[in-house]
């Protein structure tokens, strides 16, 4: 599978998981960073390296981020390229999330509204109630 591109991947920076010494992505592959100045568990580092020779996990010289989308952890650079499926996805259907967004904003737009209007409703009201009283209070 294709890596995402530049554009979804700067797109999703704000909703990465700040980095760390180690994840885990969605298809299985562990990755940690031996030399980032990490306090490890006693014999963590020892596993993870372990997991390395058997192929389950991989060193990098880089804190490791992940971006979670639809409860699965995805971890960036991963060649897997887990999150190029959702990049797909939503490329293929734009024109459809377009029009969802443009219909679900008018409808929340008509609600603030509605609201709006009865929010100004209640103040007249409210308004007037009290006028009533300062009125009666003052015979």
């Amino acid at each position: 599978m294709k890596e995402p591109s530049e554009e979804f991947n700067r797109a999703c920076e704000e909703y990465m998981t700040s980095g760390g010494s180690r994840r885990t992505c969605e298809c299985g592959m562990t990755f940690y960073n031996p030399d980032g100045g990490w306090d490890w568990n006693e014999g963590e580092l020892e596993e993870l390296q372990a997991k390395e020779e058997r192929g389950e996990a991989t060193s990098v010289g880089y804190t490791v981020t992940a971006m979670s989308i639809d409860g699965k952890e995805f971890v960036i650079g991963c060649p897997c390229n887990g999150l190029r499926q959702y990049e797909d996805f939503i490329w293929a259907y734009r024109e459809l999330s377009a029009l969802y967004i443009r219909n679900r904003a008018k409808t929340q737009l008509d609600e603030a509204h509605r609201n709006m209007e009865t929010s100004e409703l209640l103040l007249s009201e409210l308004h007037d109630l009290d006028e009533g009283e300062t009125e009666d209070g003052d015979d």
